[in-house]
């Protein structure tokens, strides 16, 4: 360590204009412009916005560049895509990028009629570039057939008073009392990981109510990609799982496994068990109780106060009991807690009886693979993870509907555009295995300087970068000098 204190002078230069903090954001806008997403805007959205410094398209084209570099509030954009970032705005047709205010204008500007017109473009989209083509991606089952799987499910999102436009109070897990909104999504799982189409509604709305609408899309998808509707298998919580919502989708023609919603039907169930049947014990997760698991064929089940026969299903049923260990008292005061503790009488065994219901038989989902194929519903769970904390939708961006809910559709396409890119631009490279979180997080804030020479733009990046020395070695567009 030196001994004396060194002289530091700060300066303000303008040496750094054709720096960029956003390398990667270059190759993104390129490959969703060649993807068609810029001109099927163009063509879909029917936006009257007037001009003065920039076109509307300007200003979604700077959102959705927040969204990739992980801005997770609009204001951000401000930090992130400032006038600073001269030369990616050069490279992106711009002089320079539209400051929150003009976006949170453009967030306005847009109405209900946009909603149908963005779905449009979202499943054109999809359509022409999903990967759920490549059966390779697949779930596999038993008897070496393949389906798709598609995932169904509701996340919730909570705004801080009764100001937002249609936001209700509803069912926010531990925030009871707020207000908010609720996001139904139609997500093919697995290794595809992308959105098919989804509802913004206002809080109170219950998961099935968007099930019909949800279920067209997937086969407008299947009519348009050749995909046969049986070789469709949607899945969904215990919130999906009724006799009503299980006729909608039979009378589609898709598979289906669902977690039954009624826990007394369970237990009923659980003592109408004939003593000839066998409670297998069937793997649960490393971090889950032990499960036992029993098959009781094809059963008959109706809908609540709707008893009638013709309001029936037959469904393959498969029953579920675990064992667990549950606090004796909640309620009880930390010392009183320890004290229980110690005499071992701070937890008490619970039996828990669930029952999943399916059209799969035992030769294409036999008992040991129940939960398996159930819990790879996880991937839509991460995708709602990913919405929130990477692609920047934890918060609500604007307290206009209509604006909010296209906001929250462009995350879902730019969600798949980054899935789309990982597999083609960035194939063999280390950014292809990434998850959305360290993608945007780290590969999206690879520092680069940008020159211009006659025509072409070349974009340098730091060799002694992690992420770069690893690009080094496999990407094809980054060479070597």
């Amino acid at each position: 360590m030196a001994d004396s204190t060194p002289v530091v002078e700060f300066q303000a230069t303008d040496f750094f204009h054709h720096q960029s903090a956003h390398a990667l954001l270059i190759s993104a806008f390129y490959k969703a412009k060649n993807l068609g997403l810029f001109a099927l805007l163009q063509q879909h959205l029917k936006l009257k916005m007037k001009k003065r410094t920039f076109s509307w398209l300007d200003k979604l084209t700077t959102l959705w560049a927040s969204i990739v570099v992980g801005c997770n509030h609009t204001v951000e954009i401000n930090d992130r895509l400032g006038s600073h970032e001269q030369a990616l705005a050069a490279l992106l047709g711009l002089d320079h990028f539209p400051d929150q205010s003009q976006v949170n204008r453009l967030l306005w500007a847009f109405s209900t009629d946009h909603l149908q017109q963005w779905r449009r473009l979202h499943l054109d989209l999809l359509c022409r570039h999903t990967k759920a083509r490549n059966r390779c991606h697949w779930l596999l089952l038993s008897n070496r057939q393949r389906l798709l799987a598609v995932d169904l499910d509701q996340r919730a999102l909570t705004v801080s008073c009764n100001q937002f436009e249609l936001s209700k109070k509803g069912y926010f897990g531990r925030k009871r009392g707020r207000y908010g909104y609720q996001l139904s999504v139609a997500f093919m799982g697995g290794a595809v990981s992308e959105v098919i189409d989804e509802y913004f509604d206002s809080g109170e709305t219950p998961a099935a109510h968007r099930l019909e609408p949800l279920l067209d899309s997937v086969l407008e998808v299947c009519r348009r990609t050749r995909i046969p509707a049986d070789c469709i298998l949607i899945r969904g919580d215990a919130q999906f799982g009724t006799p009503a919502n299980i006729k909608k989708i039979k009378a589609r023609g898709f598979h289906y496994m669902f977690k039954g919603m009624n826990s007394r039907r369970a237990r009923k169930l659980l003592t109408q068990v004939d003593g000839e049947k066998i409670f297998w014990q069937v793997d649960n997760g490393a971090k889950q109780a032990p499960a036992w698991m029993c098959d009781l064929g094809d059963t008959e089940h109706r809908e609540g106060r709707r008893r009638a026969k013709e309001h029936a299903v037959v469904s393959r049923t498969l029953l579920m009991v675990r064992q667990l260990k549950m606090p004796a008292s909640k309620r009880a005061d930390p010392k009183s807690r320890e004290q229980l503790k110690a005499a071992g009488q701070y937890y008490k065994t619970e039996i828990k009886v669930d029952y999943f219901l399916t059209d799969l038989d035992c030769r294409q989902l036999p008992l040991e693979q129940v939960l398996e194929v159930y819990h790879d519903r996880a991937t839509i769970e991460r995708y709602f993870y990913d919405e929130q904390y990477a692609l920047g939708a934890r918060q609500v961006r604007t307290h206009h509907y209509a604006g909010e809910a296209i906001f929250q559709f462009l995350v879902a396409t730019t969600n798949n555009l980054l899935r789309w890119m990982q597999k083609s631009t960035f194939r063999g490279t280390i950014l292809e295995k990434m998850g959305l979180g360290r993608l945007i997080r780290q590969g999206m804030q690879i520092p680069a300087r940008v020159t211009r020479k006659a025509e072409k733009w070349i974009v340098e990046m730091p060799k002694q970068h992690h992420l770069v020395k690893q690009l080094l070695k496999s990407w094809a567009e980054l060479s070597p000098t």
